[in-house]
């Protein structure tokens, strides 16, 4: 039995195995655990499952109180104060029916950004 560069031999067994069958059983080893933990398989064209970052809570001073401008607070300050983040959380239903279906603000519709923004304070739990 001859002996090439590509074949190994544990010495005394007298059993050979080519290098690359062996470099194969390694790397699909490899590839199963990596796989089996989540990751992408490196030489695969398949990106690995991307993990969604844990969503973060709106909160009334950063993300709801800017919704609203000093014109919109100076016109419903008869009824409520829309800085106001008590009396807002108080009529955050009616406000998110107003803006859902264009009546408020007068001047035109909130994108649906602003009333996303706002529905998620609301089912988040209203954070201040």
């Amino acid at each position: 039995m001859g002996y090439h560069a590509n074949d190994r031999a544990s010495p005394g067994s007298g059993s050979t195995f080519s290098a690359i069958g062996f470099q194969d059983r390694r790397r699909t080893t490899y590839l199963r655990v990596r796989l089996a933990y989540g990751g992408a398989a490196p030489c695969t064209r398949e990106p690995a499952q991307a993990v969604a970052p844990p969503a973060t809570l709106v909160s009334f001073g950063v993300d709801v109180r800017p919704l609203f401008r000093e014109k919109d607070r100076n016109r419903m300050l008869f009824r409520f104060d829309l800085f106001s983040y008590d009396e807002v959380k108080l009529n955050a239903r009616d406000i998110l029916d107003a803006v859902s279906s264009g009546r408020m603000p007068c001047d035109g519709p909130w994108r649906t950004e602003k009333i996303v923004t706002f529905r998620r304070w609301v089912d988040d739990g209203f954070m201040a």
